[in-house]
């Protein structure tokens, strides 16, 4: 995992990102998030962090759809912006090693550190994106990070009805950083370990783009990604593992 300090610098550079979009790239429809504006990731991202900040400062966890209402539409933006800079200053405060709550049950409060700083830096990407200009790259150690909770924390939260016809190996190696996984399929969830080892496809990219590729936001024949073997194996998988 990246260390505590990254994560935290990552996400305040990001929420200075989104802060910096153009005013008329507001209402632009964003690619990934089919039905969404950017005003409304911003609301998204605000309900996100809103809930957050009182997460590592000790509150119940509460499922981001039964949280209390938060502002939406154009009040949104200006809102978000807000709570961004409370989420920054409360993390930066927090003691990592602090317990929160989560969907998980208690957990350090660098997990929300790290879920904050990874959520919005693919929303940062999506909204610069829309915004029409080239996102700035994902920093490698913090893509190989995002790529490790892709697949550690989040693949299992999928129903085991899902992985029913899927049956081999996938093996994703980072090739700017110290980030390698074994995803064995074939059961009711998949199995992840972090290692070095030959899988039915082989995916090499630097660690944003196989971010970026486990959260489709980027294609597996895109630049920077590599892909050996059983394609189709990956191809299934990627349209699986969506959320």
């Amino acid at each position: 995992m990246t260390d505590d300090a990254t994560l935290v610098r990552a996400l305040a550079d990001d929420i200075d990102r989104l802060t910096a979009l153009p005013t008329d790239a507001l209402e632009r429809e964003v690619r990934c998030c089919p039905g969404w504006t950017v005003t409304d990731l911003l609301a998204h991202l605000g309900r996100v962090h809103h809930r957050a900040i009182r997460l590592v400062q000790g509150a119940p966890f509460v499922p981001l759809d039964a949280w209390e209402p938060t502002p939406t539409g154009p009040p949104a933006v200006a809102w978000s912006r807000s709570v961004a800079a409370e989420l920054v200053a409360a993390v930066r405060g927090a003691d990592p090693d602090a317990e929160a709550h989560s969907w998980l049950g208690p957990v350090p409060s660098r997990f929300w550190i790290r879920r904050m700083a990874q959520e919005t830096s693919i929303h940062r990407w999506d909204a610069e994106e829309a915004a029409g200009a080239v996102p700035t790259p994902i920093e490698a150690g913090l893509g190989i990070d995002g790529a490790d909770e892709f697949l550690t924390v989040f693949l299992p939260l999928l129903p085991p009805d899902r992985w029913q016809d899927l049956d081999g190996s996938i093996h994703l190696h980072a090739t700017d950083g110290e980030g390698e996984w074994l995803v064995e399929l074939g059961g009711t969830t998949p199995t992840v370990r972090r290692e070095h080892a030959k899988g039915d496809v082989a995916v090499r990219g630097g660690g944003a783009d196989l971010d970026l590729l486990l959260w489709n936001r980027r294609a597996a024949d895109a630049d920077g990604i590599e892909v050996f073997g059983d394609g189709g194996l990956l191809a299934r998988f990627l349209a699986v593992a969506r959320f």
